[in-house]
């Protein structure tokens, strides 16, 4: 090889690694800028993740998307499993790997964590994070999933990040952020929660009562009694269980273990329509497809779904946030299953 060449092929080299590390410097720089995001879920998980690290005995756990945090009495399941219970239920954008490092920094000897996941979560695909929970992660900082990534899932994900959205960052920075500061939505929480179980008003944490939980008695909106005339088979494909949802809950299985906790499993509500009726065979038969499936890699899915499938009317706004008198049902079907789960006679 002539000199010429190797000069080139070496200016070449050079000039890619400079690029990349100021690609790198720059994608680094603007984490944390003002773009817009889900700004709510941060202030929410802000309250929900300090209640958790106040509850010095062993606590039950709630750990899904949505469904979870409309759908839970949390003090009633208290009070029927004898454990005091967080809500960590945010909303189901927030991945299965997302969950994991969220149980890492809250799970302690002798809890319980109780997951009645959104069907999604079994067949999101490795590659699949959405522009919106990638968005969302490099508003709100490190803290809560980039600084648990090894150094190839932080590589993965910076690929995953549109670059437009990284020059979007970089022109916001400095901006006022509409993040609420964490001391704030922990005071106003508090505040909010002692005049007694809040009035929902809007998606924000003056929302949540003490417990994580948001409650409504508003009537059933109209998209969701159209259900009843369109159906939602909720997803429930006869598709393989994803690669991530496998590797990561395996991890939450770990994770258990080696805290001497108790895991359970189960599943979210869902509205008993056309196309999801558990008293329908060919709907069953879908359902059992999923525990089969899950049965392979040594993952029971617990609890009768039959209970967790409820009339329409007991639904608030989507297809799966229930209002205060549908999650009171749910949740003593619940708090019956897991007494028979850690119970056993």
């Amino acid at each position: 090889m002539n000199t010429k060449i190797r000069k080139y092929l070496l200016s070449l080299i050079l000039f890619i690694l400079a690029f990349v590390g100021l690609y790198l410097y720059a994608f680094q720089l603007q984490i944390g800028s003002a773009v817009k995001s889900n700004w709510w879920a941060k202030s929410l998980l802000v309250y929900k993740e300090y209640y958790s690290s106040t509850i010095q005995e062993k606590k039950l756990i709630l750990s899904s998307g949505s469904n979870a945090m409309w759908g839970v009495n949390s003090q009633l399941l208290g009070e029927m499993t004898g454990y005091p219970t967080v809500n960590l239920g945010t909303h189901a954008e927030l991945d299965i790997q997302f969950l994991y490092f969220q149980l890492q920094r809250h799970l302690k000897s002798g809890d319980i964590v109780v997951m009645p996941l959104e069907y999604w979560y079994y067949f999101d695909p490795i590659n699949s994070l959405s522009e919106g929970f990638i968005n969302d992660q490099l508003v709100w900082g490190k803290e809560y999933y980039l600084d648990n990534l090894s150094l190839k899932e932080y590589l993965l994900f910076i690929a995953k990040v549109p670059k437009s959205r990284v020059w979007e960052g970089l022109v916001e920075l400095g901006a006022k952020s509409q993040l609420v500061d964490p001391k704030i939505v922990i005071e106003q929480t508090i505040a909010h929660a002692k005049k007694g179980n809040p009035k929902f008003d809007a998606l924000t944490h003056l929302s949540l009562n003490q417990y994580g939980d948001m409650r409504t008695n508003r009537w059933t909106t109209r998209m969701v009694l159209n259900y009843i005339r369109t159906g939602n088979d909720y997803g429930l494909v006869d598709e393989d269980i994803s690669a991530l949802f496998i590797e990561n809950f395996k991890k939450i299985q770990e994770l258990v273990a080696q805290k001497n906790a108790q895991l359970v499993l189960t599943w979210p509500v869902t509205i008993k329509n056309k196309l999801f009726d558990m008293e329908n065979s060919n709907h069953q038969d879908r359902v059992v497809r999923l525990i089969e499936k899950l049965k392979v890699h040594d993952i029971d899915l617990q609890c009768d779904p039959r209970l967790f499938n409820m009339d329409v009317k007991y639904f608030y706004n989507t297809e799966y946030h229930l209002r205060a008198v549908g999650a009171n049902i749910r949740t003593k079907h619940l708090g019956q299953c897991i007494n028979d789960i850690i119970n056993p006679e």
